[in-house]
């Protein structure tokens, strides 16, 4: 059960044959994080992708991160945009590492009008396409810039 749990959140789901030009790719991520020692936290976070390659090399998408955060008694919820580009190298047969830049602006549920959050990230990641139409990502660790 956790093997398949961990497999569905690394789940990237192309809807034709493996990378082409116009391609459309749908994924996503999921994480959950609870603190039991020291103060008592708890933080889902749900971030929904989709996006159109443009060549079998790069691709670009839109992701809406969606992130809940309980901390002893406040609650606060954040919803965020990001903007991606991905390039990928093709390794072997099936096997892919790609770079994926992400651009996110966040704006903070306490004080929407003077906080907003943006970042850069970089992400290197592993591809591995099982069939024709659903690969298995796994990323390392991201690069805040």
């Amino acid at each position: 059960m956790q093997l398949a749990l961990l497999m569905a959140c690394f789940a990237y789901a192309p809807l034709q044959a493996q990378i082409q030009k116009g391609q459309v790719f749908l994924g996503g991520s999921f994480s959950a994080e609870n603190q039991l020692y020291g103060p008592k936290t708890f933080s889902v976070s749900v971030k929904p992708e989709i996006g159109l390659m443009l060549s079998s090399k790069w691709g670009v998408g839109i992701g809406i991160p969606l992130r809940y955060d309980k901390y002893i008694s406040q609650r606060q919820f954040d919803p965020n945009v990001s903007l991606l580009v991905r390039r990928y190298f093709d390794l072997k047969s099936g096997f892919y590492v790609f770079l994926q830049l992400q651009a996110q602006s966040g704006f903070p549920s306490k004080d929407k009008i003077t906080k907003t959050n943006l970042s850069v990230e970089l992400l290197p990641a592993l591809s591995y396409f099982v069939n024709r139409h659903f690969a298995l990502e796994a990323g390392f660790a991201e690069l805040t810039l």
